[in-house]
C-alpha cells in the first residue's frame, strides 16, 4: 500500500487539471470537426500537417469595451476648439447655450476627483491599441447621426428630401402634402411685393416680385422648333446627358401644335430651357438660317433667356419638388458662365444645388427604393449640378459644399436605349464605349480632382505632397481607370471619342503639372521637374491645339470657346512666365517650340485678343514682355498675334490719355469708365470697365509672372475670369451675351 504525502497529492491534483483544461484546437473549431484532443498533436493535425494549437493556449478572450459616451463627447468638443480656433465654419452638435452648460460642467468634472472615472485612466493606458476601434465607432456614430433623412415621394417626377427632426415628428404626409404648405405659404408671404412688372433683371428677385405671365407668343413655330430641337440632341444632348429624349420629343410636339396644353408648367421650362442652349450652340450664320435676316443670334437668345427665367418664375421653382424643373434650371445655367458675373453665377448654381438636395439628389435613390429609371437619371443630373456648382465655386473663389451624408453613386455606363419609365429591373453596366462615356469619364477624373482637395483645385496648400507619390496615385488612375475602363474602347474618327480623349488625358497632364506649380510657387521645384513640368505644359498646349483645329468638333464649339481643357490656363501662364526670366536653361529648341504652341493658341483662341476682359489683358502684356526677353530663334518677321498685340495695347494707350486729359472721372459714380476701350461697343465697354475698376490690382502694372508671389495674383486673375459678358453679342437689361 502505498503513502499518500502532500507533494503525491498535489502533483495528482495538478495532473487532472491539466487534462481537465485540454480543449479542441484552432483548426477542428474552425473546420467544424470533432478534434480528439491528443497531445501535442490531434488526429485532424496530424493528418494535414497543421500545427495543432489549443484554444486555451491563446489566452483568455479579450472583452470589448464600449467606447464611453463622457469620452467621446469630450473628443467631440476637443474637434469643435480645432475647428473654431482656424476659424473653419462648422455646425456644433449642441447648441451654443448647451455647449457652453456642457463645458461648465466637464470643467468642474475635471477638476473634480469624485467624478474621475478609474475605467477612463485603464482606457487610456491602452489608447495605442484601440485607436483602430474608436475610430471607427466615432465613425458609425457620427454616419448613424447624420443618415436619418428621409425622402418623401408624392406625384409622379416630385420627391422633397426632409432631414429635419422635428418635421419628420411631425409627419406632414407625403410629398404633395409639403407641396401644397409651401404653396399656401408662398401665396400669404409674397402676394404684397408682387406686382404687374415684368421680369426683374436679377432672377431671383424676378422669382419673388415679378408675376405670374403667359408666354404663348414666345414659342417658335414648327420649323425653328425642330431646328432647335436636333441642334440640341446633335451638339448639347452628348456631353449633358440629363434628359430623356423621347419625353423631350414629346414636348416639343405638343408645343408646337398645342402650346396652351404646357404653358405654365414643367414641360415649358424644359422647352425653353432647351431652346436657349440649342441658340447658344448655333453660329450667327446658322442661327440667320433658322430665323431669318430679321433676329441674328444674339436677339435669339435674349427671347429665350428672358422666356427660360419666366418658365421658372411660372412653376416658382424657388419651392419646387418637381425633377423636370430642376433639370430645366441645370440646362439653364450651363450657358450662362459668360453672362453673369462670378458671384451672381455661383448664388444661382448655389439654387441649383439647394433645390436638388430638397429633392433628395445627394442621397442615392437605389437606396431610397425608387424607380429604376428615376434612380438613374437623377444620378445623372446630380453629376452635372457638381461640377456645374464646383467651377462657379471656383471661380467665386469660395469652397464647394456638398451635404456631408451626400452618397449617390455615379450613373451606370449605359446607352439611352435600355431605360425607359416604368422597367421594372435596372439596367446592366456596359462595357465599352456608350452615349455616356464623356460624362463618365469627365466624372472619374473629378473625383480624383476632389480627392487631392485644395492642392490641385486652387493650387494654394501650405504643405505640398510628395511629387514622387502623387505620380504614382496618377499612374493608378491614368492606366487602370480612364485608359483601361475609357480610352482604350474610344475611336478617334467618332467626335465624341475624340473629345473625350482629348479631355481625359489633358485632365491626366494637368494633375502632373498643378503639383509641379505647387513647389515652384515656393521655389522648391527641382530643375528636373521643372523641366518635366514644361514637358507636361507642352502637351496640354497640343491637346487644345489637336482639339481646336479638328474639324469634326466643331459641333462642339459651344464648349470650346474658351479653354475647355484641364490645365491650359496653368500651361500658357508658365510657358510664358518661364520665357520672361529665361536666363539661360532655356535652348533655343525650347523657346521655338513654346512660341509655336502659344501662337497656336492665339490662333484657336481668338477671346484671347478680342475680348476685353482683365485675364487676357493681363495675358497679352505678360506674352509682349517673354517676346521681348525670349524672342523665337527661328524666324524673322514678328507674329501676327504680337502685331496686333502691340495695336490694342497702343490703341488703348492712346484712349486712356485722352480720357484723361479730357476730365477726371469720380471714384464714387458706378458708371464712370475708368479704362476705356475703343474696341468694344459703348455698353459692354461700360461693364467691362466698371468691372476692371473694382480689381485690386494695376492694369497698367508691369507684371513679372515668374516669382512666387506672382503666382498669387495670377491664381485669382484665373478665378475672376469669366467675370464678365462675351463681346460683340446683345444686352438685355444688365445682363449681356
Amino acid at each position: 500500500m502505498s503513502t499518500v504525502t502532500p507533494e503525491s497529492l498535489a502533483e495528482g491534483e495538478t495532473s487532472k487539471a491539466a487534462v481537465k483544461k485540454i480543449l479542441a484546437c484552432v483548426l477542428c473549431q474552425q473546420r467544424k470537426i470533432k478534434c480528439d484532443r491528443a497531445t501535442p498533436s490531434c488526429g485532424s493535425c496530424k493528418r494535414s500537417g497543421a500545427q495543432c494549437v489549443p484554444v486555451n493556449t491563446l489566452g483568455p478572450r479579450q472583452r470589448r469595451r464600449r467606447f464611453p459616451e463622457r469620452e467621446l463627447l469630450q473628443r467631440l468638443r476637443q474637434y469643435e476648439t480645432l475647428l473654431k480656433k482656424h476659424k473653419i465654419p462648422f455646425e456644433p452638435l449642441h447648441g451654443a447655450d448647451a455647449a457652453k452648460s456642457q463645458g461648465d460642467t466637464h470643467d468642474h468634472a475635471g477638476a473634480s476627483d469624485d467624478d474621475h472615472d478609474p475605467d477612463d485612466d485603464r482606457q487610456s493606458k491602452t489608447d495605442g491599441n484601440d485607436k483602430p476601434a474608436r475610430k471607427v465607432d466615432m465613425q458609425r456614430d457620427v454616419l448613424q447621426f447624420v443618415k436619418s433623412g428621409k425622402l418623401l415621394t408624392g406625384k409622379p417626377g416630385r420627391t422633397r428630401y426632409v432631414d429635419s427632426h422635428f418635421l419628420r415628428d411631425l409627419d406632414i404626409g407625403d410629398g404633395d402634402d409639403w407641396q401644397r404648405l409651401s404653396d399656401d405659404e408662398a401665396d400669404r408671404d409674397y402676394s404684397i411685393v408682387r406686382s404687374a412688372a415684368p421680369l426683374a433683371l436679377d432672377p431671383l428677385t424676378g422669382a419673388l416680385m415679378s408675376p405670374r405671365q403667359s408666354l404663348l407668343h414666345m414659342y417658335p413655330n414648327h420649323t425653328e422648333a425642330m431646328s432647335l430641337l436636333r441642334t440640341h440632341l446633335e451638339r448639347v444632348e452628348p456631353l449633358t446627358k440629363i434628359l430623356h429624349i423621347p419625353a423631350l420629343t414629346a414636348i416639343f410636339q405638343t408645343a408646337v401644335s398645342r402650346p396652351a396644353d404646357i404653358d405654365g408648367k414643367a414641360e415649358s421650362c424644359v422647352f425653353f430651357a432647351v431652346c436657349h442652349f440649342a441658340a447658344y450652340a448655333l453660329t450667327e450664320f446658322e442661327c440667320t438660317q433658322i430665323f431669318g435676316p430679321s433676329l441674328d443670334r444674339a436677339a435669339v437668345m435674349q427671347k429665350y433667356h428672358f422666356a427660360s427665367w419666366q418658365s421658372l418664375v411660372n412653376v416658382k421653382f424657388l419651392k419646387t419638388t418637381e425633377f423636370m424643373v430642376l433639370q430645366a434650371l441645370v440646362l439653364l445655367l450651363m450657358p450662362l458662365g459668360n453672362v453673369y458675373d462670378p458671384q451672381t453665377y455661383w448664388i444661382l448654381t448655389g439654387v441649383a444645388a439647394r433645390i436638388s438636395t430638397r429633392l433628395g439628389l445627394h442621397r442615392d435613390g437605389e437606396k431610397q427604393g425608387l424607380p429604376p429609371f428615376d434612380v438613374q437619371m437623377r444620378r445623372r443630373l446630380a453629376f452635372q449640378i457638381i461640377p456645374l456648382d464646383g467651377k462657379a465655386s471656383h471661380h467665386a473663389g469660395v469652397g464647394m459644399g456638398l451635404p456631408p451624408n451626400f452618397d449617390t453613386q455615379s450613373p451606370i455606363n449605359t446607352n439611352d436605349a435600355q431605360l425607359w419609365p416604368g422597367m421594372s429591373k435596372p439596367a446592366e453596366e456596359q462595357k465599352g464605349a456608350t452615349e455616356m462615356i464623356y460624362c463618365r469619364a469627365r466624372s472619374h477624373i473629378g473625383r480624383f480632382f476632389a480627392k487631392q482637395g485644395k492642392l490641385m483645385m486652387d493650387g494654394d496648400a501650405t504643405e505640398t505632397p510628395n511629387i514622387e507619390e502623387f505620380d504614382r496615385s496618377i499612374d493608378v488612375v491614368e492606366s487602370e481607370g480612364i485608359e483601361e475602363t475609357y480610352l482604350r474602347y474610344c475611336d478617334v474618327v467618332d467626335p465624341l471619342h475624340f473629345l473625350t480623349i482629348c479631355s481625359a488625358r489633358s485632365a491626366i497632364a494637368a494633375m502632373r503639372l498643378r503639383i509641379r506649380l505647387a513647389q515652384d510657387r515656393a521655389n522648391a521645384l527641382p530643375e528636373a521637374e521643372r523641366k518635366r513640368a514644361w514637358e507636361l505644359a507642352l502637351k496640354i498646349m497640343d491637346t487644345d491645339a489637336a482639339a481646336s483645329s479638328n474639324t469634326s468638333l466643331r459641333r462642339f464649339a459651344w464648349h470650346m470657346r474658351s479653354f475647355f481643357v484641364w490645365g491650359s490656363w496653368d500651361s500658357l501662364i508658365f510657358l510664358l512666365a518661364s520665357l520672361r526670366k529665361n536666363n539661360g536653361a532655356l535652348s533655343p529648341g525650347d523657346v521655338n517650340a513654346a512660341w509655336t504652341r502659344i501662337e497656336a493658341t492665339y490662333t484657336h483662341h481668338t477671346e484671347l485678343v478680342e475680348q476685353d476682359r482683365a485675364l487676357p489683358e493681363a495675358v497679352g502684356r505678360v506674352t509682349l514682355k517673354a517676346f521681348e526677353a525670349s524672342p523665337p530663334t527661328d524666324r524673322f518677321i514678328e507674329p501676327n498675334f504680337i502685331t496686333t498685340l502691340r495695336t490694342i495695347r497702343q490703341s488703348k494707350a492712346i484712349a486712356r490719355a485722352a480720357k484723361d486729359a479730357a476730365a477726371t472721372p469720380s471714384l464714387t459714380d458706378s458708371s464712370t469708365i475708368t479704362s476705356p476701350s475703343d474696341l468694344v461697343s459703348p455698353g459692354v465697354s461700360n461693364a467691362l470697365e466698371s468691372y476692371a475698376g473694382t480689381m485690386d490690382f494695376d492694369m497698367n502694372a508691369d507684371y513679372n509672372a515668374g516669382s512666387a508671389d506672382d503666382w498669387a495674383f495670377w491664381d485669382q486673375m484665373i478665378r475672376d475670369y469669366q467675370a464678365l459678358p462675351d463681346l460683340g453679342q446683345a444686352q438685355f437689361g444688365q445682363q449681356t451675351f
